[in-house]
């Protein structure tokens, strides 16, 4: 079984999105950044939570610039909803 992971980055403003294996070898499998592709949220970034919600992952990210909520359903293709 896979488990997502999000290591937020505080000294750079982004994170990365990756899978985890039973054996915790973290693999990354995107990045993201604050100003870059509709992210605009992620400057100084101090919280995540992850929902679920009508089969659908969705990252909540909150920080100084506010909210930024993240579809990570394809953790390779994560996609800025809020």
């Amino acid at each position: 079984m896979m488990a997502m992971v999000i290591l937020m980055a505080l000294a750079t403003i982004g994170f990365v999105i990756g899978g985890a294996e039973a054996n915790l070898v973290v693999s990354p499998v995107a990045a993201i950044s604050d100003g870059i592709d509709g992210f605009t949220a992620l400057d100084g970034a101090n919280g995540v939570a992850i929902a679920e919600i009508s089969g659908r992952t969705y990252a909540v990210i909150t920080g100084n610039d506010g909210v930024q909520i993240i579809d990570i359903t394809v953790p390779a293709s994560p996609v800025p909803v809020a």
